[in-house]
């Protein structure tokens, strides 16, 4: 199996080499130290039921999950090269995924956020209004946002892979035209002013691009401690994955966190509340 999953792994080259890193991460943590010595053909269906169930005991639903289907996706190479006649990780019974209350934000919350954030003030704004996720928000430049439009176009996404930054497409390779909110299209206007159109809208503060653990430690995480909302938390997730994932943004398509935001021209402004 060990051999077998490297030869796996080294026919992932169509994936983005965000998307392989993961696979080979749950490779690595999960399917080798189980299965690595085991001969191809030796994998049972029940072996691999137990395997589920014993992951189970450890980690959360999710995880479990990913580490089966990361399993059943080796096994089904080796039965479209030949090499099994049957997936033996096919019907296996997975533990239930958790039902997440998502948490959305008013606009008077993410304007107190985004003033705690102080120059990053506008990026806060555009996650929320707007629903970019962070690799694209990162690699946004100049001559991508329109404002005689109120339009930004995403072509590009910058992800940390291993400590280094890796450029490529938005996730699934859906480019797209984003609407901008007046009131944010105002105050990007002031932000490009004197910019170079390959300038990087919201770069680091030595220049170069922002890295969302970056802007965690420094910025955005100190703003939730400060300002809250109570019962808020700063995300979680690992680096690559968006920071306003249901918690800065209302919606795919970037209705604001607030119902009364659906309308993007409706300027959140006297919506701000003081700051303690």
């Amino acid at each position: 199996m060990g051999e077998w999953a490297d030869q796996w792994v080294a026919a992932l080259g169509h994936l983005k080499e965000s998307s392989r890193a993961r696979v080979v991460g749950v490779v690595e943590r999960h399917v080798r130290p189980r299965w690595g010595t085991t001969a191809l053909k030796s994998v049972t269906h029940a072996a691999v039921q137990r395997w589920v169930s014993d992951l189970g005991e450890t980690l959360s639903p999710r995880s479990v999950r990913l580490a089966h289907g990361t399993l059943r996706q080796l096994l089904a190479w080796a039965v479209r090269d030949g090499r099994l006649s049957r997936n033996a990780a096919e019907d296996i019974k997975l533990p239930r995924m958790q039902q997440v209350d998502h948490r959305y934000l008013t606009h008077t919350e993410v304007a107190m956020l985004a003033k705690e954030c102080g120059d990053y003030a506008a990026l806060v704004r555009l996650l929320a209004y707007t629903g970019l996720r962070w690799g694209e928000a990162a690699a946004l430049r100049v001559r991508r946002v329109d404002l005689d439009r109120r339009r930004v176009r995403v072509v590009d996404s910058v992800t940390e892979v291993s400590g280094q930054l890796v450029w490529g497409s938005p996730k699934t390779h859906a480019r797209r035209t984003v609407p901008l909110p007046r009131f944010l299209a105002r105050e990007l206007a002031s932000r490009i002013e004197g910019h170079s159109g390959d300038d990087l809208l919201f770069p680091a503060p030595r220049g170069g691009v922002m890295r969302v653990r970056n802007f965690r430690r420094d910025f955005f995480d100190p703003a939730v401690r400060r300002v809250g909302p109570a019962g808020f938390h700063p995300p979680r997730a690992a680096p690559h994955r968006r920071l306003a994932r249901d918690r800065l943004r209302g919606g795919r398509q970037g209705r604001a966190a607030h119902a009364g935001a659906q309308d993007r021209d409706h300027d959140p402004r006297p919506l701000r509340a003081p700051l303690s």
